[in-house]
């Protein structure tokens, strides 16, 4: 139609006409284009508002396993503590308290969680999806951390595996494991060789530094968590 009339207008040499209709045809795109951009703006948004909602529920689960790990830790490695004590020498304890620490002094607390969206967006090169440099820093830093936790882990299991046989900790299934988190019915059912325990001392030692360096980056990853989530609610308005 356009064409038809600018044809027209050059046959009668109208050239104000053949102005307006070339400015009508240039109007005409560049609206098509800006409406165009505004699709993609709100189609990208809806893409990020998404992504966000699913990293939100994530690192929601993942501040929570650090609060039961921060909660954790610190009782498994002051039984460590009191089982270095007893080797040593040092100090005596009342019967129950030597075998919750025998039970408890083994245990390493949860490994660290890793998000599921964040690294689906790391290995497809969509990071950038998320628009906020703030956000992609503070979800790189809690996942850098993680990376140099699990540095720790095999050496703590190793060390673990080092340790001179103490003990006889009868508490197998999950089902046992919580009764005795929760109360004292299983401790009767665990022994203990006090000679091989004093020979275990420099073992011992080994495990509560690797132990205690594990508590002190859960705490960096839980502020890291922390952080990575408020970016992430702040993102959502």
């Amino acid at each position: 139609m356009i064409l038809r009339r600018v044809i027209e207008h050059v046959r009668t040499q109208n050239w104000l006409a053949v102005g307006i209709d070339f400015l009508i045809v240039v109007v005409g795109v560049f609206i098509g284009i800006q409406l165009g951009n505004l699709n993609e703006a709100r189609e990208a948004r809806k893409t990020e508002l998404e992504l966000i909602g699913r990293l939100t529920i994530e690192f929601e689960e993942i501040a929570a396993a650090l609060d039961g790990t921060l909660e954790a830790v610190p009782r498994y490695l002051d039984a460590t503590g009191v089982l270095i004590e007893v080797a040593r020498g040092d100090s005596e304890f009342a019967e129950e308290r030597m075998k919750e620490a025998v039970y408890l002094s083994f245990n390493l607390g949860r490994p660290p969680l890793r998000s599921a969206t964040y690294q689906q967006l790391v290995a497809s090169g969509d990071l950038k999806l998320l628009r906020d440099d703030e956000t992609r820093s503070a979800l790189t830093r809690y996942h850098q951390s993680v990376d140099q936790q699990n540095f720790l882990y095999p050496k703590t299991i190793d060390q673990l595996i080092r340790v001179p046989d103490f003990r006889d900790v009868p508490v197998r299934s999950a089902e046992e494991r919580l009764e005795f988190l929760q109360g004292t019915e299983s401790l009767s059912r665990i022994r203990y060789d006090l000679d091989a325990l004093r020979e275990a001392e420099g073992h011992l030692e080994g495990l509560y530094v690797l132990q205690l360096n594990l508590l002190r980056a859960a705490r960096l990853q839980s502020d890291y968590a922390g952080a990575a989530l408020n970016e992430l609610k702040g993102g959502e308005r």
